[in-house]
C-alpha cells in the first residue's frame, strides 16, 4: 500500500520470489509510492522482487522507479493475417510443417463453440481428458480445465482429423475486437 493508501500492489511470495500481479490498484499518480513501498519490503525480508502481467504504463512506472528490467512476454506468436506471406522465406519452418502434416492425410475443422452439438462437445471433452491421461491441464493452459463451453458462445476451436478421428484441438478466445488468443492445445 502506498503510505498515502491511493495505490496498492497486491503479491505473492513463493520461493523467495516476491511476484507482483498485474498493474498497482488505484490512482496511477500515486503507483510510484506502491512500488517503493514494495521495493521495500521485498529488501527488507530478502524477496527477489518482480512484476507480471502489468500494462506497458505500468511497466514503465516499474522500470523508471524500481530500475527493473522489463520483459515482452505472450505476443510473440502474433500472426497478422492480412500480412502474412506463406511464400515469404521467413515462414519457411511454418510451410515445411504444413507440408508435413498434410502428406500425413491430416484435415481440419473450424467451430465456433456456439455451434457445437452437445455430442460434439462431449467428444471433444472425453479427448482432451483421454489425452491428458487424468491429469488437470496446467501450464500454457489459460481456461483451467474447460473446453467448448456453451456459455462462451465465441470461443474458436479448430480440431485435426485422420482416418475420421479427432487427433488434436485447438481452442482459440476472443482477444480485442478482431484477435484471437490461444486458450488450450
Amino acid at each position: 500500500m502506498s503510505p498515502t493508501g491511493k495505490a496498492a500492489i497486491t503479491d505473492r511470495v513463493v520461493g523467495g520470489c516476491a511476484l507482483a500481479s498485474g498493474d498497482p490498484i488505484g490512482n496511477p499518480d500515486t503507483w510510484p509510492l506502491a512500488m517503493e513501498t514494495f521495493m521495500s519490503l521485498c529488501l527488507e525480508n530478502g524477496w527477489t522482487p518482480a512484476a507480471v502481467g502489468c500494462s506497458e504504463e505500468a511497466g514503465e512506472i516499474w522500470v523508471r522507479e524500481t530500475r527493473m528490467i522489463a520483459l515482452e512476454i505472450g505476443d510473440e506468436a502474433v500472426v497478422h493475417v492480412a500480412d502474412y506471406e506463406p511464400d515469404n522465406p521467413r515462414y519457411r519452418n511454418v510451410r515445411q510443417t504444413v507440408r508435413r502434416i498434410l502428406k500425413q492425410d491430416y484435415s481440419t475443422q473450424i467451430y465456433r463453440s456456439s455451434d457445437l452439438t452437445a455430442e460434439m462437445r462431449k467428444v471433444l471433452t472425453e479427448d482432451s481428458k483421454k489425452w491428458r491421461g487424468g491429469n488437470a491441464e496446467r501450464g500454457f493452459m489459460m481456461g483451467l480445465g474447460r473446453i467448448a463451453e456453451s456459455d462462451e458462445p465465441d470461443l474458436l476451436i479448430v480440431t485435426a482429423l485422420k482416418d475420421g478421428q479427432i487427433r488434436a484441438i485447438l481452442q482459440y478466445v476472443p482477444w480485442g475486437e478482431k484477435g484471437l488468443s490461444l486458450d488450450l492445445m
